[in-house]
Formats: C-alpha cells, sequence, structure tokens
C-alpha cells in the first residue's frame, strides 16, 4: 500500500501533481471519492493520456443536498459532473438513493451510476458483547433501530434527521444511535433536548472499542 500525498492545500489544486503521478506511474485503476476530487482524477488521467481506468464514487444524494444547502456553482458543478462523470468508465454510488440523486442532478443516462453499498466486516460477537451492545440502546429490542455513522458537521445536516425523529415520535417509537464525531455534536445534543426526543438518541462519540 503506498500513501500519496498531492501535498496542496486545496483540492483543485491538486490537478497538476495528480497528473504527474498520473503520468508517471500510469496506474491500471483510479478509485477517486467525492466531488470534485472525482472530476480532477478524471480530467488528470485524459492529460496524461487516458492509460488508466477511473471509477468515480459519490457518497450523498447530490441533488438533495444541493437542494438543502445550496451553493453558488451549482450551475458549473451540475455541468462539470455531467461531462468528467461521462467520461469516466465506471460510476458508483453509495446506495441507490443517492446513484439516483447524482444521475438527475447532472442529467446522467438513467441507471448509469451503480449503488455499490459500503462494504460491513461481520465477525462473530461473544454474549457479552452482545449484551453491552445491546444495553446501549435507550428502548431496549422492541423499539425499531436507526443507526447513522459519520462526521458529525453541518453540510451532513444531522438536524434534519432529529427533525424527523420528532416528528414520527408519536407514531413511531423509534431510537438514534448517532456514531462518529464533529463540530455538531453538542448543538445535536441540544436541538435533540429541544425537540423532546433526548431519551431516544444515543451519541458514541467518534472512538468505539
Amino acid at each position: 500500500v503506498r500513501d500519496l500525498g498531492l501535498n496542496s492545500k486545496r483540492i483543485r489544486n491538486g490537478i497538476v501533481p495528480l497528473w504527474r503521478y498520473m503520468r508517471t506511474e500510469s496506474p491500471d485503476v483510479l478509485y477517486a471519492h467525492m466531488y470534485p476530487l472525482t472530476s480532477l482524477a478524471v480530467l488528470a488521467n485524459r492529460m496524461a493520456g487516458g492509460h488508466s481506468q477511473i471509477a468515480v464514487v459519490e457518497h450523498t444524494n447530490r441533488q438533495r443536498s444541493n437542494q438543502l444547502f445550496g451553493s453558488g456553482s451549482i450551475k458549473f458543478q451540475r455541468w462539470l459532473i455531467r461531462k468528467t462523470y461521462a467520461k469516466a468508465d465506471r460510476r458508483i454510488a453509495v446506495s441507490e438513493d443517492a446513484a439516483r440523486g447524482l444521475e438527475a442532478f447532472a442529467g446522467l443516462d438513467p441507471h448509469s451510476v451503480k449503488a455499490v453499498p459500503n462494504a460491513v466486516e461481520l465477525s462473530e460477537c461473544t454474549a457479552e458483547e452482545i449484551a453491552e451492545a445491546e444495553a446501549i440502546w435507550p428502548l431496549g429490542r422492541t423499539a425499531p433501530r436507526i443507526i447513522s455513522v459519520g462526521n458529525l458537521k453541518a453540510v451532513k445536516n444531522y438536524g434534519y434527521l432529529l427533525d424527523a425523529l420528532a416528528r414520527t415520535s408519536e407514531q413511531l417509537d423509534l431510537q438514534l444511535l448517532l456514531i462518529g464525531d464533529g463540530a455538531e455534536r453538542h448543538l445535536l445534543k441540544k436541538h435533540a433536548q429541544k425537540l423532546g426526543i433526548a431519551d431516544r438518541v444515543v451519541a458514541l462519540g467518534g472512538k468505539l472499542q
């Protein structure tokens, strides 16, 4: 495994060092995650002669995230993604929702983006480990469970998830487990208290044993 840095403070400035790497190393496959690095990977490969296979991967529903947060460069972003992703050898998203949202946002052909969920390694757990995991859930085994894993930052809009949980609390005894840490963690705890759902939301933080 080689860990190669682009030595660039901003992603968009990384196209030149990435092009140099592609030109000298000519890897068989370049696996690029999340815009704009995905688009830069396609461009760098074409600048280097187009000898590598490029797989671009998205982790969010780009159509919905832009509707929620907005962006001054949405038109440019849509144009660049459409042009570059069309030239990628594989277009991947981590869920069906993200795949269809990417197609809708960039005007890509229907079902041209393949949904490939993130892999999870499953291993046998001891009875003690299972009991410890079960004890985390505030409403026990009978209530439906939601688990979210990720950085707790504003762009993820976890507050939207808490709002939805509060709106359904009268009909469903849902419980939520947040695994991850970030600048929004304490704000989300306060928001859960304000919504009256703090008793069904557990924030474990980012370090698990």
